[in-house]
């Protein structure tokens, strides 16, 4: 790696030091919520009620703390990449970094490699964690949990890709979280439209989809080359755009 880059990752590290563990700590309630829920619903419902719902258990806890990830963590990641970078451009702090022998592309890497790194490691962190708090319910393969996780992960570096890629079109942070946040919505509502279509395996959220799917059966990583396909393809544009941006 090379030092400007690593500096400008630690740089955003630090910055952005409230917004990354905000992150890890959604995740790790939006598990720890789902597998209280599932835990207490017997007790919360009307005993006449009791008997109309079936017996919930681990998997469903789980199902459930994937699918808020991908409607609540993953709107958040779009929404923290897109202003991280607009935030430079906003602030006037863009040409105080390049009065140094910093590249305008070496810039928008550390943003996106950072913002990266904090979103996945979130999600490993809250899915271990999700899933040793899940035992309370009973028994699930944690090989499950992890092979849902990396189908996840191919949607994250979707959402982090095409947040960068607005963030770098914007020159207002307000701008830039609108409209990834935005963009994240209209795909995932049309992810599930095309759901059972052949169309949804082109679609960049087809990840996602398998990613709720592998905790109740089988699914190929294949899934995970569509989402990762595109995140490529966006991140270089998105380092294009940044780095002729005027």
């Amino acid at each position: 790696m090379q030092p400007e880059l690593e500096a400008l990752i630690w740089k955003e590290l630090k910055e952005r030091k409230l917004a990354y563990p905000s992150l890890a700590a959604v995740m790790l309630i939006l598990g720890a919520a789902s597998v209280a829920v599932v835990y207490a619903l017997p007790e919360i419902l009307p005993e006449e009620l009791r008997g109309m719902i079936p017996e919930l258990g681990a998997e469903d806890a789980i199902a459930d703390y994937f699918e808020n990830t991908a409607q609540i963590a993953l709107l958040l990641i779009a929404v923290v990449t897109s202003t991280s970078m607009a935030k430079e451009v906003e602030k006037g702090t863009l040409e105080l970094l390049l009065a140094h022998p910093v590249r305008r592309e070496l810039v928008a890497l550390a943003k996106l490699t950072s913002s990266l790194a904090a979103s996945l490691g979130s999600l490993a962190l809250a899915s271990l964690a999700t899933w040793a708090y899940s035992r309370i319910l009973g028994p699930y393969p944690l090989a499950k949990v992890l092979k849902a996780a990396l189908l996840m992960s191919a949607s994250i570096a979707y959402t982090c890709a095409s947040s960068a890629l607005l963030g770098s079109l914007f020159r207002a942070q307000l701008s830039a979280g609108a409209s990834a946040a935005a963009l994240h919505i209209a795909s995932l509502v049309a992810q599930g439209l095309a759901s059972g279509h052949w169309v949804a395996k082109l679609l960049p959220h087809y990840s996602t989809q398998m990613a709720l799917a592998a905790v109740t059966k089988e699914i190929s990583l294949k899934a995970a080359l569509t989402p990762l396909a595109y995140a490529t393809l966006l991140a270089l544009a998105a380092l294009v755009t940044y780095a002729r941006r005027k």
